[in-house]
């Protein structure tokens, strides 16, 4: 094997200009293919993390029979014990909030401390009587900021019945934060639930229960044990409440399984080309090695061996591009929105994967052109009739 390596080696360095291009086609692969896959698996954990763990958590919990819990707190509890999840009660009304006699319509969540939202500036702790989250759109709507009043109207009447004048709540609240993200939060408004239950007359009511899994994956059978150990209540989980996430997640799979489609035939193509010349270009010399003694499966090795020395040095050429294009998507992220932003998100698997995948795609090419060089007409090539 030392000799068969020595021979390979020493015939690709003979060439260089020929490895030079072979190397850069092994890199340009994987060094494509390693922030790619970086910023897939980031934006799956962003759109993840923006809807479940700032959003309406991984299993939403309400009551069966009515429209709301009249004890939050003790529902939570309940659904505490039964799941082992975080539980966050939360209370929704309709309402509008403006500025100047103009208002919007949205909802009104009230929230408890620390809040499940995720904050562009300021902040949702400790919200008392007067404090108020809005979302950035709203914020940018009605030109307030931190610190600047609004108007809050809350509708406390329920759909059954008709609103008089007494179920409207007029408040003027002091904005202490600016919510952002893709959960609603960046067109919602947001209080402290202890007070806006108590203007309901329901001091620790929640619509909903939001309840945080350690796994994601666990909210389907989470959400079919519920009913069962409690018929009042209702849950249903994050890939039912929002099929456009799952989709989103499923088409980040399919783009990923794509781009390396990609790769493989940018790499294959090039590399088989490149290394089938090579062994046309040197058929005299592989017929001199067959006719020192050599046989064909080492004829084969030899050819197989430059494969797979093209293989290793283009894959940590690569792998340097790659870990630079990542660090450049770091600072400059492909997306960004209403505070939101998606960074490439790398693990061992980010750079081995491509590495693998390349490599292969590598050793396949080559094992094709190491078969024509095995195939060498040795007593033809050396009498110069092919």
């Amino acid at each position: 094997m030392r000799l068969l390596g020595y021979l390979a080696l020493r015939d690709l360095l003979a060439t260089k200009w020929s490895l030079a291009l072979l190397v850069i086609a092994v890199a340009i692969g994987v060094g494509f293919q390693i922030p790619n896959t970086a910023n897939l698996a980031g934006s799956t954990a962003t759109l993840l993390e923006e809807a479940l763990v700032w959003g309406a958590g991984d299993v939403r919990v309400e009551p069966v029979d009515r429209a709301r819990f009249s004890d939050g707190d003790a529902a939570a509890r309940r659904v505490v014990e039964l799941t082992g999840g975080r539980v966050v009660p939360v209370l929704q009304l309709a309402g509008a909030v403006g500025t100047n006699g103009a208002f919007a319509a949205t909802p009104i969540l009230g929230i408890d401390s620390p809040a499940p939202i995720r904050l562009v500036e300021g902040s949702a702790d400790n919200l008392g009587d007067t404090g108020i989250v809005i979302g950035s759109s709203l914020a940018r709507r009605f030109e307030v900021k931190v610190g600047d009043p609004i108007e809050l109207r809350v509708l406390f009447s329920g759909l059954e019945t008709a609103p008089t004048d007494d179920d409207l709540g007029a408040y003027t609240m002091t904005v202490r934060g600016i919510a952002g993200g893709t959960s609603g939060a960046y067109r919602f408004a947001f209080v402290d639930r202890r007070w806006l239950a108590g203007a309901l007359g329901e001091p620790a009511a929640a619509s909903n229960l939001y309840v945080h899994l350690a796994d994601h994956d666990d909210a389907g059978v989470v959400a079919a044990a519920l009913p069962v150990a409690d018929p009042t209540l209702l849950a249903i989980e994050w890939r039912l409440d929002d099929p456009q996430l799952p989709n989103l997640i499923a088409a980040n799979r399919v783009i990923g399984r794509v781009s390396y489609g990609m790769v493989i035939a940018a790499v294959s193509v090039p590399l088989l080309a490149l290394l089938y010349l090579r062994v046309l270009r040197r058929r005299r010399q592989f017929a001199v090695l067959a006719a020192l003694g050599l046989s064909r499966a080492e004829l084969f090795a030899i050819s197989l061996l430059q494969s797979i020395i093209v293989g290793v040095l283009g894959s940590l050429a690569g792998a340097a591009i790659g870990y630079g294009a990542i660090r450049y998507f770091e600072r400059s992220p492909i997306f960004e929105w209403e505070g939101l932003s998606v960074r490439p998100l790398s693990s061992a698997a980010t750079f081995l994967t491509p590495i693998v995948v390349v490599l292969a795609t590598t050793i396949i090419a080559g094992s094709l052109a190491a078969w024509r060089a095995a195939r060498t007409r040795t007593a033809r090539i050396l009498q110069r009739l092919e």
